[in-house]
């Protein structure tokens, strides 16, 4: 495969990356599902766990796709948990300032609610930093 030189980085593990965004593919898939099904069905407001699963596998989802970023970019596992935690965190507080926003939240539990749905979102990027530590050499 030829190697395409930009910035001193050469960009040469493909298959790897794609894998990472099939998987982030799947997992998004996956959580755009389990959403829907939770409002059709109310889940979301009868079982507070259910709010959990979906923090965790939004917080897979974009750990997957910072793992395929980090992949291209031939980022050591260090540099890749950066990455991948600074992405799920960007996106798990933006996500909780539109459901602030929107008022989603009552005002009484959204710091306690905030703070679990944010660490919920970093369980799912660990299994996602996890699976990359596990499979990627770069």
């Amino acid at each position: 495969m030829p190697r395409a030189r930009l910035r001193g980085v050469y960009y040469t593990n493909y298959y790897m990356a794609l894998f990472f965004n099939i998987a982030a593919l799947l997992f998004a898939v996956l959580t755009g599902a389990a959403y829907w099904w939770g409002v059709e069905e109310s889940l979301l407001w009868l079982y507070p766990w259910y709010d959990t699963l979906l923090h965790v596998l939004g917080g897979g989802t974009f750990g997957l796709w910072a793992a395929a970023v980090a992949a291209r970019l031939r980022l050591r596992p260090n540099f890749a948990f950066v990455l991948m935690l600074g992405v799920v965190l960007g996106v798990g507080v933006l996500w909780e300032a539109v459901e602030y926003a929107a008022g989603l939240t009552t005002t009484v539990e959204y710091w306690p609610d905030t703070l679990s749905d944010v660490a919920n979102d970093c369980v799912g990027m660990l299994v996602a930093w996890v699976l990359y530590r596990l499979i990627y050499r770069p």
